[in-house]
């Protein structure tokens, strides 16, 4: 018998069986076929759906914080950018809460964008408003049927209000964190206008809406600055990831070579008088790769670094005497005293951000935390420095206990007071290093004010403990600190 044969023999013999192999294979082809087409399909679908949701965006600039409005143009002008970027939209994008006047409906998390005829013009949208009008605000279409919003309808759109000090922080502002702009619907935009805009990756429909730029910084008090800018690939987007690794390295060279310390939130000052320069932030502290990055740049240029940390003390107490409401700077004391300096127990050595001013002030929970607690022996106490006004209104002397009371801004959303207890180790005349008022950098509702009882700061301060003494000291001395820490 023949192969052929056998086989032949084989398929009519065992006819059914091998039909339903037949049947079964066919059918798992025709699943993992149909399973191809459905994801390819998918794949397609979200492809299309994120292209419109970007538009022409290729890279996005994100600032925590306000730049200047000129930087996006900087950007396009700095070297390489223009052949491999085909312009630049500078934006303004917070997070809102909307509401519809008429039937009182609300949405939350939605995206609210400032924008003007830059960003229309960077998508290349000829029909879409070049210019929005102070009361105009346009809206998506997932937000409109959410809300039943329509042509001509009247929204509420509250966003908050940026604060270059964080609100967690003790001089944050809590008080005045938002702001509400009433506004008309000029209509509602389709996918295919940008009615689908935004550049964070998020599920079901996109709800935004877009609102005057200009109107959207005066309401947020940042008039001439944005937090977004939008970049376009030249020629067009690519998907090969050569080329867009190298728009990203160019782009983020440009920036660096084009963005300045405002940018970043910093100010440098020359103190000719102390013979040193200050690093400050606006947010009221400097981050810990600022301070890296400062120290690295003092150290090549030979200068000497020092961290700076001033603080406000609700009081200073000595026994029963009470000196109200002192600025406290930590530091290393061997730049006030010299007594102090050697009896300092793991004082810092010469290190911090270039010119020690470094962040003074502003959220951290107050440099005492953690140097000792009010149990302590005073022996075991770390030291601390008074000036000479100080150590008179509290009576006190080398050897005696000095406890501070400052508050801090704790995550529960509350104000607590914490002490802390030093030993007085010497006190020092108001000159030199002690008689220095940029230890501290601006405080919101305090430095500017005239008296003391002008202070207007973002917590309750008793007046009835101000005395002529305190308004005295301010009127000749200002921020100059009373006590010197050692900073740890």
């Amino acid at each position: 018998m023949t192969l052929l044969a056998l086989v032949r023999r084989n398929i009519v013999h065992f006819w059914p069986t091998n039909l339903a192999v037949i049947g079964g294979v066919a059918v798992a082809v025709a699943v993992l076929a149909g399973a191809l087409l459905v994801g390819s399909s998918v794949r397609a679908s979200l492809r299309t759906l994120a292209l419109e949701r970007l538009g022409a965006i290729d890279q996005v600039v994100t600032s925590l914080g306000f730049v200047r409005e000129e930087l996006a143009a900087e950007l396009q002008e700095a070297d390489g950018m223009a052949s491999a970027f085909a312009g630049t939209a500078p934006i303004v994008a917070v997070e809102g809460f909307v509401t519809h006047q008429a039937s009182g409906r609300r949405a939350s998390g939605i995206q609210v964008y400032g924008v003007d005829h830059r960003f229309w013009e960077f998508h290349g949208l000829d029909a879409a408003p070049r210019e929005l009008g102070r009361n105009d605000v346009l809206v998506s279409a997932g937000l409109a049927d959410e809300l039943g919003a329509a042509d001509g309808d009247a929204l509420l759109v509250r966003v908050e209000k940026p604060s270059e000090v964080p609100i967690s922080s003790l001089h944050g502002r809590r008080d005045d964190i938002g702001r509400t702009l009433r506004l008309g619907v000029l209509r509602v935009l389709p996918p295919d206008e940008l009615g689908e805009f935004s550049f964070r990756p998020q599920q079901g429909l996109a709800r935004s809406v877009f609102v005057s730029l200009a109107r959207l910084q005066r309401d947020l008090e940042q008039e001439g600055r944005v937090n977004t800018i939008l970049l376009a690939a030249a020629g067009g987007a690519s998907d090969a990831p050569g080329p867009a690794a190298a728009r990203l390295t160019t782009a983020e060279s440009a920036l660096r070579s084009v963005a300045t310390l405002d940018d970043l939130g910093l100010r440098v000052r020359a103190l000719p008088e102390h013979g040193v320069v200050s690093i400050e932030s606006a947010a009221g502290l400097v981050n810990d790769e600022t301070a890296a990055a400062a120290e690295s740049v003092a150290g090549t240029l030979g200068l000497r670094a020092e961290p700076v940390l001033t603080y406000l003390a609700n009081a200073l107490r000595v026994g029963d005497r009470l000196t109200p409401y002192s600025l406290v700077t930590a530091r290393a004391l061997d730049a006030v005293s010299e007594v102090a300096s050697e009896e300092s127990a793991g004082a810092p050595g010469e290190r911090g951000a270039a010119g020690g001013q470094a962040g003074a002030a502003g959220g951290q929970a107050g440099a005492a935390e953690g140097q000792a607690g009010a149990g302590d022996e005073a022996a075991t106490a770390p030291p601390a420095v008074l000036n000479r006004w100080a150590a008179d209104d509290l009576d006190a002397a080398p050897g005696d206990t000095l406890t501070l009371e400052y508050f801090v801004w704790e995550d529960e959303g509350r104000l607590v007071t914490h002490e802390a207890e030093f030993r007085v180790a010497d006190v020092v005349p108001i000159a030199g290093a002690a008689d220095d008022r940029d230890l501290a950098p601006d405080y919101p509702g305090i430095t500017e004010a005239t008296d003391v009882t002008d202070w207007d700061p973002p917590f309750d301060i008793d007046l009835d403990l101000i005395r002529p003494a305190d308004e005295e000291y301010w009127d000749e001395h200002r921020t100059t600190p009373k006590a010197f820490i050692p900073l740890a």
